[in-house]
């Protein structure tokens, strides 16, 4: 630390979350630089060892596998996000076009052996889904237009370390409880919830106050009323051509 010396001269792929990170903290040049050192290793092998040793500039011996991460790819939605630089909609694409052309298998995605061969293995992490996917899908979405939960809906939102969308808000509706309360979220105008509108305050004989909710709004005929969210349009037309599997 002190000194500057290299003492371990491996690039972990665990590592390449870094330049997202950089763009959280605001440091938006160091993060175009970092990205760019990663994103070379992933065009060089169409995907991103375990281990890229710097020295030898080659794979490290034992770690030659990718298990389908996502975090290129999250640090690539956030400097598009940051910048808007279409580089990094070219980045999605070329690891959209080597997920499909070298991980793509019979009912999903293959974890690859090794990254020189691109050698499949029968499994697929649980993150493909749950991350590189996501991360996949909010790059091309962004591009397609801000209108989408993440980027225009009714609270900030924030993401976990394994890529969860947390809505910054105390209140949090569940899919049955759509619509049924104050700060739950509806797309359709006319069935959002602004202030306590939906609800009436009534004084009775006693001179106590009672509060009831909008009956409109808990009805099972408003939840299937309201628009569904039309922001799914970005990313999922590079998945669309796909053949049905015989899974």
């Amino acid at each position: 630390m002190n000194s500057a010396a290299l003492v371990w001269p491996l690039f972990n792929s665990l590592q390449a979350f870094w330049p997202g990170l950089q763009v959280l903290a605001g440091d938006i040049e160091p993060a175009i630089r970092t990205h760019a050192a990663f994103f070379s290793v992933w065009r060089r092998y169409g995907f991103t060892p375990e281990g890229f040793n710097l020295a030898t500039l080659s794979v490290q011996q034992g770690q030659k596998s990718y298990p389908l991460r996502p975090e290129l790819i999250e640090s690539t939605y956030w400097l598009y996000k940051a910048t808007r630089d279409p580089r990094y909609l070219d980045a999605g694409r070329e690891i959209l076009a080597s997920l499909q052309y070298g991980a793509r298998c019979t009912c999903g995605y293959c974890h690859i052996s090794d990254v020189e061969f691109h050698k499949q293995e029968d499994h697929m992490e649980s993150f493909f889904l749950a991350e590189t996917v996501k991360y996949l899908w909010l790059l091309f979405d962004l591009a397609a237009g801000p209108d989408n939960l993440v980027e225009n809906g009714p609270y900030k939102y924030i993401f976990s370390t394994e890529g969860h969308l947390l809505p910054a808000t105390p209140q949090i509706s569940l899919v049955r409880e759509h619509c049924s309360y104050f700060g739950a979220y509806c797309r359709n105008s006319n069935l959002r919830l602004k202030t306590h509108s939906s609800e009436s305050a009534q004084t009775n004989s006693s001179g106590s106050q009672t509060r009831h909710a909008d009956s409109s709004f808990l009805s099972r005929s408003s939840y299937q009323s309201s628009s569904p969210v039309s922001g799914l349009k970005g990313a999922w037309m590079y998945f669309s051509h796909l053949p049905k599997l015989p899974c």
